[in-house]
């Protein structure tokens, strides 16, 4: 067995460089970190055994964990690798792996050294938290092919004019080949040339190059066509399975890696035109140049084949370098995108806070590390280039060695080997087509995986749905993000009216959530009339109206954002209600335009406008979670008093600090954590 090892990143990286050390060892693989955060979703925080167990079932090995002294496991001596649970000297939680236990010392893969060492039981057994997974492989990975075929599907409604393209390139690339037979005739024809031969010859000559000019103008056209209406179509899928994603799953990753995924559209749509139209007729051609070749003699096939061996042997050698450069490249852009965004969402803090220099420090390291990385690509990328033009000079030459023996020889003549080295192009074309997606696959392979989600998406199942909402019973109710407690345990039934009260960090928040349909992952039953909350219609959630203190205002005026940007709404009601007073009193327009998220209103204004768009939806159930948090105790008051008189047929569930609001409820539960 090969052990691998793996240096970690940063601080919160030690358990994502252990999976990929164990990964590596038991499957003989040479993943790279950032590759295995990047396929597997991981998030850039520190990771617990059971994350390490999730992320190791992907790959087939099981992952068992233990409590036991030191001395116990250096007697159990599995054969296995084995994660340890140690602490550092600055008191961190940290893992590393055993590969190999002694009586005196072990073999160990600690993410914070620089290589495999071997180090005392003594020094271990200090550090040592009483915690260890043993790792075993179940079977060998299987590789999944189908990544490329499924993005075929998106060429697949394109197959016909796909082959008129196809077949359109290889007629013109055979009418580029036919000219250069033409230049072979010329110049075995120029001393002795007659002018009628010579008219009818340039004029066939222009034919062919007018329609070799015209044809590629169309066939680009035609592949910028289907390019285009690729991207808009995956653009669609997209947004569509974005939108399908719940809550949790849309926040484990960033704002700023969902935005970078976008740009990924585009490099898998031109990709795809690559491997199924371009490489396949730069392959026919090829095929055609070397049987032209092959005509002449076969030494001159040899000289390619090595050439072209040469080509592919460098590219293969370089593609791990160039693999590791674009995803640290892509890191670095999630990077700096998510602090530059900081400086922009939090402008009005940087000034009054005056961060200015901690800000622009920050940014201006991210983007140094990220042009230093751009430029160790760029030069890593010119040096395989100056390879590629040394190896092409080198049998260049030869080439023309070779041909001057053969002339001598009166085997071929001087034209005969200037139209083989014409036509050779073909035959580098595909080779240069070839290095390039062997160096270049990687950028492929992370924007497919970041685009992975768009076929995860599934039309809403047809589940049954729940009449009018009479009581809500929650039995055994948990919840944990990661290893972080929400709440546990929680046996609640809400008949009516219900006022939630508890301390600040006692789930409340939480619990709501849950009930709302926003997180999706819990433990425990939630009964709606009986009906268990996971088997009802998705469609269902949407006569479910949670409301927090900080819900978003979208760009539009104040009135579409009351409208909810398709509400109708009765004029004449909202004067009767009172909710014109209530705007006019706290200075808010209908007609004011609401700018990044209401950054132009107050925290009490954006919470009046999300509170009042209340009135005009139909719902079975409000949930409100601190809703009028920073308004005046008077508005508040009257606004929920309202809402509630206006909705009267309708459940409300709530939870405030302020526990003056249970007089509107007739019921209320406290939650203790």
């Amino acid at each position: 067995m090969k052990y691998s090892f793996i240096n970690q990143n940063g601080t919160e990286d030690c358990a994502h460089a252990v999976i990929t050390m164990v990964v590596n060892t038991l499957h003989n693989k040479n993943y790279l970190l950032d590759e295995i955060k990047l396929n597997n979703k991981l998030p850039v925080s520190t990771l617990s055994f059971l994350d390490i167990e999730n992320t190791l079932f992907k790959y087939n090995i099981s992952f068992e964990t233990y409590s036991s002294t030191f001395k116990e496991l250096v007697e159990f001596n599995p054969s296995e690798p084995v994660v340890l649970n140690v602490m550092t000297k600055e008191g961190d939680n940290h893992f590393i792996v055993v590969y190999k236990f002694s009586k005196s010392k072990c073999l160990v893969g600690d993410p914070n050294s620089k290589e495999l060492t071997w180090e005392s039981n003594s020094l271990i057994e200090e550090k040592y938290l009483g915690f260890f997974g043993i790792c075993k492989k179940d079977s060998n990975i299987e590789i999944n092919n189908s990544d490329l075929t499924k993005w075929m599907l998106y060429l697949k409604k394109h197959w016909k004019m796909c082959l008129i393209i196809f077949f359109a390139s290889i007629i013109v690339n055979l009418l580029v080949l036919i000219s250069s037979v033409f230049t072979k005739i010329y110049l075995e024809n120029a001393t002795n040339i007659q002018w009628s031969f010579l008219t009818i010859f340039f004029l066939m000559f222009g034919i062919i190059y007018s329609l070799n000019i015209f044809g590629n103008f169309v066939i680009n056209k035609m592949i910028r066509k289907i390019t285009a209406i690729m991207c808009r179509d995956m653009f669609v899928d997209f947004k569509k399975s974005l939108l399908s994603l719940d809550v949790e799953t849309f926040s484990s990753i960033t704002k700023d890696e969902w935005i970078k995924k976008i740009s990924d559209i585009s490099e898998v749509a031109n990709r795809l035109l690559f491997i199924t139209m371009d490489l396949p007729i730069r392959l026919i051609m090829m095929i055609v140049a070397l049987a032209i070749f092959n005509g002449f003699s076969n030494i001159f096939l040899v000289i390619i084949f090595l050439e072209s061996f040469a080509y592919i042997f460098i590219s293969t050698v370089s593609s791990k370098m160039i693999k590791k450069m674009n995803l640290k490249i892509e890191k670095q852009q999630i990077e700096f995108s998510y602090h530059f965004r900081d400086m922009l969402d939090g402008f009005e803090q940087v000034k009054t806070k005056y961060l200015t220099n901690y800000i622009s420090n920050k940014i201006d390291g991210n983007f140094s590390r990220l042009e230093k990385t751009n430029f160790q690509l760029y030069i890593a990328n010119e040096k395989l280039g100056i390879f590629y033009s040394l190896i092409n000079k080198i049998f260049y030459i030869f080439t023309f060695f070779i041909g001057a023996i053969f002339i001598d020889k009166e085997k071929i003549s001087a034209f005969d080997l200037l139209f083989l080295t014409s036509i050779s192009s073909y035959i580098f074309v595909f080779i240069n087509l070839i290095t390039n997606q062997i160096s270049n696959y990687s950028k492929f392979k992370i924007a497919t995986k970041n685009l992975d989600f768009i076929f995860d998406y599934r039309e809403l199942n047809v589940k049954p749905e729940a009449d009018t909402i009479k009581n809500i019973k929650i039995e055994n109710l948990s919840k944990y993000i990661g290893s972080n407690e929400l709440f546990s345990d929680l046996n609640f039934e809400f008949k009516c009216n219900t006022f939630i009260s508890g301390k600040s960090g006692s789930g409340k928040t939480s619990l709501l959530k849950v009930i709302a349909g926003v997180f999706k992952n819990y433990s425990g039953k939630i009964l709606l009339n009986g009906i268990n909350l996971r088997d009802l219609s998705d469609n269902y959630f949407k006569d479910i109206k949670y409301l927090s203190q900080y819900d978003y205002l979208f760009h539009g005026t104040v009135w579409e954002n009351i409208q909810q940007f398709r509400n109708k709404i009765d004029l004449e009601l909202f004067d009767k209600l009172g909710l014109s007073k209530i705007l006019n009193d706290h200075n808010i327009s209908l007609n004011k335009e609401v700018i990044d998220n209401g950054s132009n209103f107050s925290k009490g204004q954006r919470q009046i406008i999300n509170f009042i768009s209340l009135f005009f939806t139909d719902c079975e159930l409000y949930i409100l979670d601190e809703p009028l948090s920073n308004v005046d105790k008077k508005t508040a008051k009257y606004l929920i008093k309202n809402l509630m008189r206006f909705k009267k047929d309708r459940m409300f569930i709530m939870c405030d600090h302020d526990e003056s609001y249970k007089e509107y409820f007739e019921e209320v539960i406290s939650i203790e954590k």
